[in-house]
């Protein structure tokens, strides 16, 4: 095995091991959600609790190991783990790519959006290049002596964990989001027509039987509308092919409403607007109600909206149990959980243009 592909591989993989992990560290809470949903589609919902957890030691994990490989520390080590990580992410994203689960690995985050066989690839491609590092072992040298491993690998996690808690308890350190500050949430609700841009083209998919062998398979509507002499129709299979990529919209779900009418429209042609955002109110930060009273009254000459995907009777409790009479508005909790990562949470929207957001951790700043 020759020497330069060897370190370069070990090299390579390590800084995509560290990117990968430090995406992760800067939204802790929404690799959290991403967790969540394996839990959910591989039926293991029991795990739900831990997702938080399991989201910050997995981050932790990849970057430390990323280092550990570039580093040449405790090599047997850090392979066998690294080899086991990516083992299991391979299963994760086959599964969720074969039987069409989750549509994005979460793999970077909200950097880089990767579609199911993409990443499943990606991570065949990886345990690839660890086996060829292996091969290559006996070129690999440690760069630190025995007692400066561990003094490399305690200050690796510590920084790391101190990242991952500071993300935690703010907001990400950069958002990757279409509700970003500076992003116009009407400009990323606009359709391809809108913006005359090439749009998706997608075909419906139909289970057919073959009517010579009586073999049912799934076939794309175009295709059997061409061979109808030979397979029978015999339900439609709930899903679609994309036959040609185009633009698509990068919101397709956000809308306000309130007594069964869409305020959207309204919200997002105001002038200026604050949107105090909570996805569960049986989950909001409790701490956090005393400061949500005090800037509501002081700033009351300001339009305040109050967005929840909790049910009437939970309101009426919440309302009833802090003694806060205001009125919320409906709006799916996949939303507001992706507009940002606290709950509670405040931003402000001047003209459709998010131009200010808050964790609940400094709602005490906004008015002293």
């Amino acid at each position: 095995m020759n020497k330069f592909i060897s370190n370069f591989f070990r090299i390579f993989i390590g800084i995509f091991l560290i990117i990968s992990g430090l995406l992760k560290v800067n939204d802790t809470i929404g690799f959290s959600y991403k967790l969540n949903e394996y839990f959910q589609v591989l039926h293991i919902e029991f795990f739900s609790p831990l997702s938080l957890s399991l989201a910050f030691l997995i981050c932790i994990i990849e970057v430390v190991l990323g280092a550990l490989l570039i580093s040449g520390t405790k090599f047997r080590f850090t392979f066998l783990c690294t080899s086991a990580m990516m083992i299991f992410f391979t299963f994760l994203t086959f599964y969720s790519a074969y039987f069409e689960k989750v549509t994005d690995c979460g793999c970077f985050g909200d950097a880089l959006k990767l579609r199911p066989w993409d990443s499943f690839y990606k991570d065949v491609v990886i345990l690839i290049i660890l086996f060829i590092i292996y091969r290559g072992k006996e070129y690999i040298k440690p760069i630190f002596s025995n007692k400066g491993d561990y003094i490399y690998v305690a200050t690796l996690t510590l920084c790391t964990t101190i990242l991952a808690f500071y993300t935690y308890n703010n907001l990400p350190i950069k958002d990757y989001r279409p509700y970003a500050i500076g992003e116009s949430i009407s400009n990323n609700m606009k359709t391809c027509f809108e913006l005359n841009l090439p749009c998706t083209e997608e075909s419906p998919i139909y289970y057919v039987k073959d009517k010579s062998t009586g073999k049912k398979i799934e076939m794309v509507a175009d295709d059997w509308l061409k061979n109808t002499a030979q397979y029978e129709y015999v339900d439609f299979a709930n899903k679609t092919k994309v036959l040609v990529e185009g633009y698509e919209p990068k919101i397709t779900d956000f809308s306000i409403q309130t007594n069964s009418l869409d305020i959207t429209d309204s919200v997002l042609n105001s002038e200026n607007i604050l949107l105090f955002i909570s996805y569960d109110l049986k989950k909001i930060n409790k701490n956090s109600i005393n400061d949500i009273k005090r800037i509501y009254n002081k700033i009351s000459d300001e339009k305040i909206l109050f967005l929840t995907s909790s049910n009437d009777d939970n309101i009426k409790t919440f309302k009833r149990d802090q003694a806060l009479n205001v009125d919320f508005c409906y709006t799916d909790e996949t939303v507001l959980k992706t507009i940002i990562r606290s709950n509670p949470g405040l931003i402000r929207i001047k003209k459709g243009t998010v131009v200010e957001k808050w964790h609940y951790n400094h709602f005490k700043n906004i008015v002293k």
